[in-house]
């Protein structure tokens, strides 16, 4: 028994001391290596990874895939505009892993317990500072003890230089440089990043810790939600009809590109309704997981089974109209990052829907997991893409064709648009090359790719790199 009991407090132990060399290697990474560039990033989450592979529990292991993809992506891609979200996405798939997410869950739960798995690591804040007192020997009333006298003579330190220098000419003039000194040498930004990284460190201890504490989540009773599914019926029948003469119009005079009535233009008919048919589409989704859930039985909820795949194939002809009234827009204006991403946004959406089609004859899976898998794919691979190629190819293929007069939304992309835009300059035509140029301040004027390129230049530090402003620095120079 005195053995076993040896046993277990050296494992304890041993954890405890793993668990504070993590957490002293989180600081120093994030201090070092955290938001001082795109590799310096990946780095990071990489060690952080690696961490948690060795030291973690098995369960949720495959969340650090999505987040290392993430970071990935800000070093292959220069694009900037996810760059802020990717560190929202990456606590919160930390939180997943640490609560163990029940994939036969139904509803959005497991969406509340992700958001509460954010406040997990607040319980563990105070313990490396109690593991620290205990392996000194016990000793935590001499830390305590330390620590008041400490913020007792601070500010009678303060008090009575501030006495002194005024008693004194020469010793306020050399407190005055020894502080000029200091805070030369104390950057606020650094002293900032060190009080970051410190919150940083022990805000990932905690949650390694609260990994390592096992599976939180409380099992839930859930009841089986019923109501009058004739009421549904009714109301299901009544939309339908409106849907289905509006379905008819789509196919033919969108679709069909039947001579329109009215004297309405095409072009005009075709450009506008897009962003109130993505919202149809997503209400419609809504109306039918509310029914599906009821888990009635009878005719009712028969009929109401076959009225919501309807919905559902209403939903389709819906997504069908939106995404080919966005590329008839593109084909008319171009690309732009807004138009890629709701096109990208329309195709998942469809999986998704395919997906409820499946739900609404067999209901033995969440769907809320599969939008969020689905939802996590496609935020990943708008990290990974390089987005504003495609769009700078769009903008320049219909500048170069004359298809359009400018090219100033592609000349605000990132490094990315760097090879679609040295087209334009190797067209050979002097005016496409100088007419969005700039001046300096001496007077001479820059053409526009010297002034894209130095805007794009790659920065110095190795931390910073960037493979395509790397890329881009070799098209120049």
């Amino acid at each position: 028994m005195v053995t076993e009991k040896n046993d277990n407090e050296n494992n304890t132990a041993d954890v405890g001391s793993g668990l504070l060399v993590y957490a002293l290697v989180s600081g120093l990474s994030c201090f070092f290596l955290a938001g001082r560039g795109p590799l310096g990033s990946l780095l990071f989450v990489l060690i952080q990874a690696g961490f948690i592979l060795y030291n973690g529990p098995k369960r949720g292991r495959w969340f650090l895939v999505p987040a290392v993809l993430l970071f990935l992506g800000s070093v292959l891609n220069d694009s900037p505009v996810w760059r802020p979200w990717n560190v929202a996405v990456s606590v919160l798939l930390y939180s997943a892993a640490c609560t163990g997410l029940d994939f036969r869950s139904e509803g959005w739960d497991f969406a509340g317990d992700c958001l509460k798995g954010l406040t997990l690591p607040f319980r563990f804040l105070t313990l490396p500072f109690r593991w620290l007192a205990e392996m000194s020997g016990g000793n935590s009333s001499v830390v305590k003890r330390v620590l008041a006298a400490l913020a007792i003579a601070c500010p009678a330190v303060l008090v009575l230089l501030a006495l002194l220098s005024k008693a004194d000419m020469v010793f306020s003039v050399g407190l005055g440089s020894l502080l000029s000194v200091l805070t030369g040498a104390i950057n606020p930004l650094t002293f900032f990043r060190f009080i970051l990284s410190v919150f940083a460190a022990l805000y990932l201890f905690g949650f390694l810790c609260a990994a390592l504490e096992g599976p939180w989540i409380n099992e839930r009773q859930r009841a089986e939600k019923k109501t009058d599914l004739l009421i549904v019926d009714i109301v299901f029948c009544c939309v339908l009809a409106v849907y289905t003469v509006f379905c008819v119009i789509q196919f033919r005079y969108l679709f069909c590109e039947a001579e329109l009535p009215y004297g309405l233009s095409y072009t005009d008919y075709a450009r506008r309704g897009f962003f109130e048919l993505l919202g149809l589409s997503g209400i419609n989704l809504i109306l039918i997981l509310f029914t599906v859930r009821r888990r009635n039985s009878g005719g009712s909820y028969r009929l109401a089974k076959w009225l919501c795949a309807y919905l559902c194939a209403v939903t389709a002809v819906l997504l069908a109209s939106s995404f080919y009234r966005m590329l008839l827009y593109c084909g008319s204006d171009g690309l732009t990052r807004l138009r890629f991403f709701v096109l990208g946004f329309l195709i998942f959406e469809a999986l998704g829907l395919i997906a409820t089609a499946v739900y609404i004859f067999k209901p033995v899976f969440n769907p809320g997991l599969v939008y969020l898998g689905l939802g996590l794919v496609y935020y990943v691979l708008l990290n990974l893409v390089p987005v504003d190629y495609f769009v700078a190819k769009s903008q320049v293929d219909m500048y170069l064709s004359g298809r359009r007069d400018e090219i100033s939304y592609a000349l605000t992309l990132s490094a990315d648009a760097a090879p679609q835009l040295a087209r334009v300059a190797g067209h050979g035509d002097r005016h496409i090359v100088n007419t969005y140029g700039t001046f300096a301040a001496n007077g001479h004027y820059i053409p526009f790719l010297d002034n894209y390129f130095d805007r794009v230049a790659p920065g110095g530090d190795w931390r910073e790199f960037n493979l395509a402003r790397y890329r881009a620095a070799k098209i120049k120079y």
